[in-house]
């Protein structure tokens, strides 16, 4: 089920966030030691708080080190740029006025600070003119929430403690809304979507108790901070989320989800919880999926996909009683819809009907569409709305971590890297992942994210030779997919997916027809977690999967008969590796990257057969990153990535034995590393420039001036 997946999701996102905190922090006497550290606590794991922290204490112990503590002292500045608050001035001033003869951080911290004025000052000036701005960074930005409708505050997810909280805008104070302590102290459950009421003095919130197995609606008041328990699901079966509250605030509109209710719009009485649906959809999964009073409560208008099984989605309007309905963008392309503005008189959407995602806006009058859409915005990208404050601003959520395909050549002889990546010529750049090369090399496989939140997935497979893009329409009802390989046959692949019945699963498609055949169910290996390594033997006769058993303790490499469903166990390993197997040219050896109590990495490989692997390199790395890895086509060197204190270098090492090699190769990340057949090109996805965090924008003064209605 969906809740099953976001709930790992968010597990292994916390976990990973702790793990890399306390291995961040770590002490050294040597002052210079304990400043790279709090640099790639900054840079690398962007725990901003924490390498603030980590500065002060430099700046404290050390301050006779001058030039070590100016530069702490400018980093607190660069922290404080990206989380977007105010002390970010002070701090870059502080090196000014404290270290004046640190020449080269004074400079710095000078031309930042005229930055930082002269954007206040055109903050500060009252525009008139269309514009947007970014109005909050950092690692605590999240989308789940909304701007209120007089544009004080926003709600949002504490991640930090999994609370309902909300922003201040203006002085950029946090205040937790709900209490429910650390991840640490209590069970596992936490806040998820909310919406304001127009009065600003309630927010409606949904809460997933996982431990209850139950997802529930709340109430909250800000006067008192007491919530009202108002409806609950057993989200086994059936899933909520509110979308908006009634301008006369007596209603929630929500979606409901699931085997019981397969996909519902309603509305939730504030008073005592009763249910009245205003529409019911085909049975399927129906997110993203967005809806919205109109300002006066008399119409609904809601996106949703235009045929079973397909990504791209209309945008119609229905009135509130549910009598009425008619479309308000039917066109080919995907549009999602973003918000009614206050007036009343325009919605607005985004669409990719010309190539890129752009902002753009329909007039209506009584709810009925005028004229054409008129562009607004060119290349606004997958944006998650957060709504429109009383004044015509429209919020809006930029996910951090995007991601593009990048292909750089190399001299599979002396390893000596020949072009520096590039990213590959594919559409919706930031927004492609997980590639890897078909084995004649002319077919490139990958993963494109195509809505707000990466909740519209598309299977894509990219031409080599034609530059022809083909997209897989999958003939299965998955929630969610990812980490695909192909199959020796170069017809297939295997995915790792949740089915919106039969939940998560190894998948064998079918590139031609879309039909996915079940191979693996992770539920018939509870208690336990499949992997996302599948790899098919070269004979496709077998598989190789990982899998990792919760309740014993042990990680395990197996194979499976896909003819008999006999399976075998090939290794067994104390828990908590993340891994990516890969299979030789010959297809006799996996490689693997397996992890000690230590924390030391080890690069392996063992037979398919089974036997003991063995050991080419060990490298030290915390932390719960996936590693991935791959084969020379010769079979002569395993390729991997190492991380350093600004990101991953790429190395090799004999499989033979011998000395890995550094080949001075430096990027973000390597994600889905491979290698194209031919050996001279080496395809991997990577974060996108400056775009790791995420961000809140606004946009303003956009809505045109209507002075005659037609």
């Amino acid at each position: 089920m969906k809740i099953k997946l976001i709930t790992t999701v968010f597990l292994i996102a916390i976990l990973g966030a702790l793990l890399s905190l306390a291995g961040s922090t770590r002490q050294a006497d040597d002052p210079a030691v304990l400043l790279r550290a709090a640099i790639e606590m900054e840079e690398v794991d962007g725990d901003l708080q924490g390498a603030i922290d980590l500065y002060e204490q430099i700046i404290t112990k050390y301050g006779d080190h001058r030039t070590i503590a100016a530069k702490a002292q400018l980093h607190i500045g660069f922290c404080y740029e990206k989380l977007g608050l105010i002390e970010a001035q002070k701090a870059f001033q502080n090196v000014i006025d404290k270290y004046p003869e640190q020449t080269e951080s004074v400079k710095t911290a000078q031309e930042k600070l005229l930055l930082l004025v002269k954007a206040k000052d055109f903050l500060e000036k009252k525009s008139e003119e269309f514009q947007t701005r970014q109005v909050w960074t950092g690692r605590e930005v999240d989308g789940s929430g909304k701007i209120s409708f007089d544009g004080k505050y926003l709600s949002f997810v504490d991640w930090s403690t999994g609370n309902l909280a909300m922003r201040e805008m203006a002085t950029e104070k946090k205040t937790l809304i709900t209490k429910k302590g650390s991840w640490k102290i209590d069970a596992m459950e936490f806040a998820m979507d909310s919406v304001w009421s127009r009065d600003g003095k309630q927010l409606a919130y949904n809460w997933d108790n996982v431990e209850k197995g139950r997802v529930e609606l709340y109430i909250v008041g800000l006067k008192n901070l007491e919530s009202r328990l108002l409806y609950q699901i057993d989200f086994k079966r059936d899933w909520i989320s509110p979308v908006d509250w009634s301008p006369d605030g007596k209603d929630i509109l929500a979606f409901f989800t699931g085997e019981k209710r397969a996909c519902q719009l309603g509305l939730i009485s504030v008073k005592d919880g009763s249910i009245r649906i205003i529409k019911t959809f085909p049975a399927i999964d129906p997110f993203p999926m967005a809806a919205q009073f109109s300002p006066d409560g008399r119409y609904i208008v809601y996106e949703f996909p235009q045929e079973e099984l397909k990504r791209e989605k209309n945008i119609s309007i229905i009135s509130s009683d549910g009598k009425d309905e008619w479309p308000l963008i039917a066109h080919a392309a995907n549009d999602n819809l973003l918000g009614w503005s206050p007036d009343g008189n325009w919605i607005l959407f985004t669409s990719d009907r010309t190539g890129t995602w752009d902002a753009w806006i329909i007039q209506v009058m009584e709810g009925k569409p005028q004229k054409s859409p008129q562009l607004v915005k060119r290349g606004i990208g997958l944006i998650n709305s957060l709504g429109f404050s009383q004044d015509g601003s429209f919020y809006y959520n930029v996910e951090g971590g995007r991601y593009n395909v990048f292909s750089a050549k190399i001299d599979p002889e002396t390893g000596h890297i020949l072009e520096m990546p590039k990213k590959d010529p594919l559409p919706y750049q930031g927004y492609n992942t997980y590639p890897g090369w078909s084995s004649d090399g002319k077919h490139l496989l990958y993963v494109s994210d195509r809505g707000p939140m990466k909740r519209q997935r598309v299977l894509c497979i990219y031409s080599l030779d034609s530059g022809s893009l083909r997209e897989i329409n999958l003939k299965q009802k998955f929630v969610h997919f990812g980490y695909p390989r192909w199959c020796p046959d170069g017809r297939s692949v295997l995915l790792f997916a949740e089915h919106i019945q039969s939940g998560n699963g190894l998948f064998k498609v079918d590139t031609q027809t879309g039909e996915a055949t079940l191979l693996i169910q992770e539920k018939d290996r509870i208690p336990g977690i499949l992997h996302w390594s599948p790899i098919m033997a070269l004979d496709g006769k077998s598989l190789f999967y990982d899998y990792e058993n919760s309740s014993e303790q042990y990680y395990q490499i197996r194979v499976r008969d896909l003819e008999t469903g006999k399976e075998k166990e090939l290794l067994r390993h104390p828990p908590h590796d993340n891994n990516q197997l890969a299979l030789s040219p010959d297809g006799k050896q996996l490689a693997l990257i397996l992890r000690d109590e230590k924390n030391m990495r080890m690069v392996k490989v063992m037979p398919t057969e089974g036997g003991e692997p063995v050991e080419l390199y060990r490298f030290e790395l915390k932390g719960r990153n996936i590693v991935s890895l791959d084969w020379s086509p010769d079979g002569r060197y395993i390729y991997f990535p190492k991380r350093t204190t600004d990101g991953w270098e790429l190395w090799r090492v004999p499989v033979q034995g011998g000395d890995a090699e550094n080949l001075k190769l430096k990027m973000r990340n390597f994600i889905n590393l491979n290698i194209h057949p031919d050996g001279q090109r080496i395809t991997f996805a990577s974060r996108v420039g400056d775009e790791m965090l995420p961000k809140i924008w606004v946009m303003e003064n956009f809505l045109p001036k209507i002075t005659e209605r037609e």
